[in-house]
């Protein structure tokens, strides 16, 4: 789950709209500034944990109704650089309904998830010029980039781990990402 910023629900909705797309414009001219002077330099897994409190899972449409959650954040900064983590959450709750509940409960280790997967990485980069780049823009980077570059890491951990547990291995959907049109490309 991505932290987005939301306009106050007092605001008309022109104006929540129009705060939304400032938003949006902010978010572009940070990372018009943050990528062609970042380097992608390491990535490591900082921490996991799985959890496995079910007999058997004969299928992998337990997934299905598995909560997935991610986030990513600026962690530090440095004088040549900065460094994000992004940590990423999959709990399957054999007995409870995900697409009813208004947000993930919290976890309760008298009644433990059936499944549980959690995975933190961190993401360093190097920066060209970094006293052009002010904090809040490594912020609007971090809030998406690290996820694109630990996606892949993240899905093949899943997929790994789940097969280890003697389950069928569970296949991550790819990064859902919001493409806008091409007005070049459109008849």
């Amino acid at each position: 789950m991505n932290e987005t910023s939301e306009a106050p629900d007092d605001l008309e909705p022109a104006s929540k709209e129009s705060s939304q797309e400032e938003e949006a414009e902010r978010h572009r001219e940070a990372m018009n500034k943050v990528v062609p002077r970042a380097r992608l330099d390491a990535l490591r897994m900082r921490f996991t944990h799985v959890e496995f409190n079910v007999l058997e899972l004969n299928d992998t449409s337990w997934a299905d109704d598995a909560h997935l959650v991610f986030t990513s954040h600026l962690a530090g900064r440095s004088d040549s650089g900065f460094n994000a983590h992004v940590q990423y959450l999959i709990r399957y709750l054999a007995d409870e309904d995900l697409d009813q509940a208004e947000e993930l409960p919290e976890y309760d280790p008298e009644d433990p998830p059936a499944v549980e997967l959690t995975a933190t990485y961190e993401v360093q980069y190097s920066l060209a010029d970094p006293e052009e780049v002010p904090d809040e823009d490594l912020e609007h980077f971090c809030s998406m980039n690290p996820i694109h570059n630990t996606w892949s890491f993240w899905r093949e951990y899943v997929y790994n781990v789940t097969g280890r547990m003697g389950v069928e291995p569970v296949l991550v959907p790819l990064l859902p990402v919001p493409v806008a049109p091409n007005p070049s490309l459109e008849g």
